[in-house]
């Protein structure tokens, strides 16, 4: 260990080495995983199982605290070093650094020799704090800790000691010196195996500075050269003994380990079983029965301080509702800040967002500190309470009604008890464990808008970001496979390594409305107008939208569109006490690719933030909220304007702009002359009992491709007058030898499929297949024959095999296997699965895997089209994704299978081939209005 960590070397500053962050992060990845060991990213162990004196398994418990010790029952005591406090080190990277190796600072006594110290081209703010008494120690320290750091680097700016620098970005967690020690089997002091057993467990290690020895030896394993140290020590335990069965006791779990608070009784329920994991073994452990502490009361509970989560309990605390914020992280801002996004890509400005921005900015201009730093500033000026490095992990129920959240805390889990939740984790994470009905990703699959996994450069604070794949955050699994993945795909030098990946979509919460892109594009106005989003089309992956796939769709990549999101959309229509704010809301998934831009969810958060806090210090309902006296505190908020309410003047519930028959007819005629733009093309379509008269009307004096665009309009009515024109275009676009590719507008430079862009036969297929038309059957043949799938960067191949897939399992006829199997056969398509237990780093190879994944999900299509079909084959390509190391096309082939059989024998793939074995297969039609399709339960 210590010559990896030597090889990791960067530079050198005097006799201190600098190590490459890169290289140690990816290397220590590769050590564990070249060992074969199992490595989870994402988890936050908040409980053991016990058997007497042993943990069920042989432990070992490496968290810095012990906290897993003290939860399995090993007893600490505080050491003699920290009777003055506790040392702390935050460390910051920085731009063009100071050449002198310290800095002197006057105005903080707590920094350790009044100085800053300089390693290379980090700064090191070393910090004596005292010692709390709370659950949240951790969080306590790491919040003052940031807060000197800020004041020590004002003093250094205007000081000019920091000259033309400033500081980047800094560390996820601080640096520690150790505060207590466990009582263990030795005596001595000194650094033995004995020192890291606890005295009261037989096979747990401890492996952390919280170690039973001198306070020195102590301090010199924070260090990474100790910390080898301290591993050597372990390495050479007694495993025979260590794994020796002692008890035969009863197993149990311990959640806590000692009391977190008030212990104050609070009548409900705590359910935290929504993780969905889709790797797990065939074992369950109960922990029914456990009694939790509340260790909180507030009246607004904010989880998430991320993108809306950190405006929503500025406003609220601002408002004057006791409010607490928990965040997992060690700062807040989420994606615009640690998530590497750090420009507004669109999104509507408001005077709200502009406040917080500017005040944000002028932290930073006084300090030199990073955004997330003047994000934090802005936060704790508003004076809530913040909890960082805190999970929530379930939510606390009494019947519909939430009163809390449980949270992990060193000490175990606890309970925070509000008046009102606001669900800001961006993935709806406590709503459904709460219970709420969720949708997750497209209709159709757990696909959804590819992830993000910032990668920096230097110490530009805009980080890289690609397009890879999807990642299901249900999954731990999945999670730390993206991970992995998304640390070996570079796109460019990177240096500083990340820890925040954002999924840009998981699950939406069912509302008291769903906003969807007929909404949008024909400028639905809604009573209860909360705010109102901007942005372009930005479908990074599949799209969903019926409009979509029959190709409504926006070629214009910059074109900018509003639409408004009502109350409905953040209140789940199952719960009461919740609101849901940030991705999570209740949105169709390509809506979400428009109304996910950081302007607009900040905004989003600042509105609940109010809503929550007027509401639990009046104790009014949720459900029945004044649509009309909120809209004027939006405005004082600058949320809205005057103009924007002016735009719903006289609106009842929901309503489309009203359009007489002239204008309609007016419309239909810019149709046909190839004039009309996507938002006039849709407010057509959004009165089908107007226009199809006027549709067919036109149609019959038509020609040309104005004919097709009316046949279009009319079949994607559901009216079948408009199938032969488009049968005839179809066979037009197809007459040649080889595909023809995107002819309209600028051609995205990402793989596909993106944007919603594909082929103009592809839309027509698509649009005829919803109208159930098997005139279309021999067009799939030819297509599959023509297919030659794409070698390096998936293209208008990718889009006409999905469509295809689309169209033969919407109709479910076995005239449609031919067009299948040849597809399925196809070299580049066939065995596109990759089995659970393969090396996570297989799916990190940059172009080639991005296109292989998606490949992967096209054969995916294949088989669940076959199956629709009534081919037994595709229940077995079904069966090997069910297997699949990628979370995503594992999830969709089970929820597959689940919706043609019946069934639910889980990810057990012999046990789905022996129920299949004597299953009599019959064709069974797609059908995206079905109930299982639209909404599941999620887990």
């Amino acid at each position: 260990m210590k010559s990896f960590l030597t090889s990791c070397k960067e530079s050198s500053a005097g006799d201190e080495i600098i190590l490459d962050m890169i290289k140690l992060t990816e290397g220590m990845e590769d050590r564990i995983l070249d060992k074969g060991v199992g490595l989870y990213y994402d988890l936050h162990p908040c409980g053991v199982q016990m058997a007497g004196r042993d943990v069920t398994a042989v432990l070992f418990a490496c968290t810095p605290g012990a906290s897993l010790a003290a939860l399995a029952g090993a007893g600490t005591r505080r050491r003699e070093s920290a009777t003055k406090g506790t040392v702390v080190r935050y460390s910051m990277l920085c731009a063009n650094p100071p050449k002198q190796p310290a800095l002197t600072v006057k105005t903080v006594p707590q920094l350790a020799g009044g100085r800053v110290v300089m390693h290379g081209d980090f700064a090191e703010f070393r910090l004596r704090l005292a010692e709390g008494g709370s659950a949240f120690d951790g969080s306590v320290r790491d919040l003052a800790a940031r807060r000197l750091a800020a004041t020590a680097a004002i003093e250094l700016k205007q000081s000019g000691a920091l000259g033309s620098g400033a500081f980047a970005r800094g560390g996820d967690v601080l640096l520690a010196d150790p505060t207590r020690r466990i009582v263990s089997r030795s005596a001595g002091g000194k650094l033995t195996l004995d020192a890291c057993r606890p005295k009261e467990i037989d096979n747990l290690l401890v492996c952390s500075p919280t170690v039973d020895v001198d306070d020195a030896v102590a301090a010199a394993l924070v260090e990474p050269l100790g910390g080898a140290s301290l591993a050597d020590v372990i390495a050479r335990a007694p495993w025979s003994e260590l794994s020796r069965k002692q008890s035969v006791q009863a197993p149990t779990v311990r959640l806590s380990c000692a009391p977190l608070g008030s212990g104050k009784a609070l009548k409900g329920q705590a359910r935290f079983t929504e993780l969905s994991p889709i790797y797990r073994t065939s074992g369950a452990i109960s922990i029914g029965g456990i009694q939790l502490d509340v260790i909180a009361d507030c009246d607004v509970l904010v989880v998430g301080a991320g993108t809306s989560g950190m405006p929503a309990a500025v406003v609220a605390a601002q408002r004057g509702a006791d409010t607490i914020a928990v965040e997992k992280y060690g700062d807040v801002g989420g994606t615009h800040t640690i998530g590497g996004v750090s420009k507004y890509w669109y999104g509507r400005r408001t005077e709200f967002v502009n406040r917080i921005d500017k005040d944000a900015k002028a932290m930073m201009t006084r300090s030199a500190m990073p955004k997330c730093m003047g994000m934090l500033s802005v936060l704790m000026r508003a004076r809530p309470r913040l909890v960082t490095h805190c999970l929530a992990v379930g939510a606390v129920v009494d019947g519909p009604t939430i009163s809390g959240a449980v949270v992990v805390t060193p000490r175990g889990l606890g309970i925070i008890r509000a008046k009102r939740v606001i669900d800001a984790t961006g993935d709806g994470d406590i709503a459904a464990r709460a219970g709420a009905e969720t949708e997750y990703g497209t209709r159709r699959d757990a696909m959804t808008l590819w992830y993000s996994f910032a990668q920096y450069s230097g110490t530009n604070p805009e980080a890289a970001r690609h397009f890879a794949y999807v990642v299901d955050p249900r999954d731990p699994t999945d999670m730390t496979r993206a991970i992995i993945a998304g640390r070996r795909y570079k796109r460019r030098k990177v240096s500083f390594p990340q820890v925040y990946l954002t999924p840009r979509e998981s699950r939406h919460i069912r509302g008291a409305y769903r906003v969807t892109v007929a909404d949008l594009l024909a400028e639905r106005r809604f009573e209860d107008l909360l705010l109102i989003c901007r942005a372009n089309f930005d479908i990074k992956g599949m799209g969903d939208s019926d409009l979509t796939f029959s190709g409504y769709v926006e070629w214009s990549r910059l074109k900018e569109y509003s639409v408004q999101i009502p109350y409905r959309a953040i209140r789940p229509v199952d719960l009461e006490n919740i609101l849901v704010v940030g991705k999570a809301y209740s949105v169709s998934h390509d809506v979400l690719a428009l109304a996910r831009m950081q302007r607009d969810l900040m905004a989003m958060g600042g509105a609940a933030g109010l809503i929550a806090a007027d509401s639990a210090r009046a104790g009014t309902s949720l459900a029945r909220l004044d649509a009309k006296a909120l809209q004027v505190k939006l405005v004082k908020l600058g949320v809205l304007s005057q103009d924007d309410l002016q735009s719903i003047k006289g609106v009842r519930d929901n309503a489309l702009p009203p359009m007489s028959k002239d204008e309609l007819r007016r419309l239909i005629g810019q149709l046909a002359a190839g004039e009309l733009k996507l938002d006039g093309q849709v407010n057509i379509l959004a009165r089908p009992k107007a226009a199809i008269p006027l549709l067919k009307e036109a149609l019959a004096q038509a020609d040309g491709k104005a004919k097709a665009e009316l046949a279009r309009a009319l079949c994607f009515l559901g009216d079948p007058n408009g199938s032969p024109a488009l049968l005839e275009e179809l066979r037009r676009l197809l007459s040649d030898k080889t595909l023809p590719g995107i002819s309209r507008g600028r051609v995205t430079p990402h793989h596909l499929p993106d944007q919603g862009f594909a082929p103009d036969a592809t839309y027509l297929i698509n649009t005829l297949a919803r109208l159930g038309d098997r005139s279309i059957i021999p067009f799939l043949a030819d297509i599959a024959k023509k297919v030659e799938p794409e070698t390096h960067k998936t293209g208008t191949m990718f889009s006409y095999i999905f469509s295809v897939c689309y169209a033969a399992e919407r109709l479910g006829a076995p005239g449609c296997i031919e067009a299948l199997t040849i597809l399925a056969d196809k070299q580049g398509i066939r065995g596109g699965s990759i089995p659970r237990g393969t090396d996570p780093r297989r799916t990190a190879r940059g172009l080639v895997s991005m296109r292989d994944d998606r490949y992967a999900y096209l054969e995916l299509c294949l088989g669940r089209a076959l199956a629709r079909c009534g081919s037994r084959r595709g229940y077995r390509i079904m069966l090997e994704y069910l297997q699949d190391i990628r979370g995503s096309l594992a999830r969709s082939a089970h929820d597959e299978l689940v919706a043609l059989t019946g069934l639910d024998l889980g990810y057990d793939a012999n046990a789905w081939r022996a129920s299949l074995r004597s299953a009599k297969v019959v064709p069974k039609p797609y059908r995206h209005d079905a109930p299982a399709a639209r909404r599941q339960r999620v887990g």
